[in-house]
């Protein structure tokens, strides 16, 4: 991710300040930012049923692309969202990390997941 396609992260930050705490980056492209805009709402959602002690230590520690699909690693987690997290990162390897149209992954080195045209580019 560049600079200039960072903003759509940043407003991910902005509307999810208990869920980043320090981590202020992420690791893939643009076409995941509703798969992670949906996950992160239901993670944040989940945080009222944690105690007041974990809620404080909760944190996205990284979100990155690995192996063509959204990988999410956070402080703590229980089974509501590690089900979450699943959920996301099954998702991921069917749409293009760049422009979020439907994608498929893709080999050469690098495994990504990207629609016909953006793997043509």
């Amino acid at each position: 991710m560049t600079d200039e396609t960072k903003w759509w992260f940043d407003d991910l930050v902005k509307k999810y300040p208990r869920l980043f705490k320090s981590y202020k980056w992420i690791e893939c492209g643009e076409g995941w930012s509703t798969i992670l805009d949906h996950a992160f709402w239901l993670i944040d959602h989940g945080l009222d049923h944690l105690s007041e002690e974990e809620r404080e230590a909760f944190e996205i520690d990284q979100c990155k692309q690995k192996f063509g699909g959204i990988r999410i690693y956070t402080s703590i987690t229980d089974d509501y969202m590690s089900g979450i997290i699943a959920m996301a990162e099954s998702i991921s390897f069917s749409v293009c990390e760049n422009c979020g149209h439907p994608g498929k992954r893709r080999s050469g080195g690098w495994i990504e997941t990207l629609c016909d045209s953006c793997h043509k580019k």
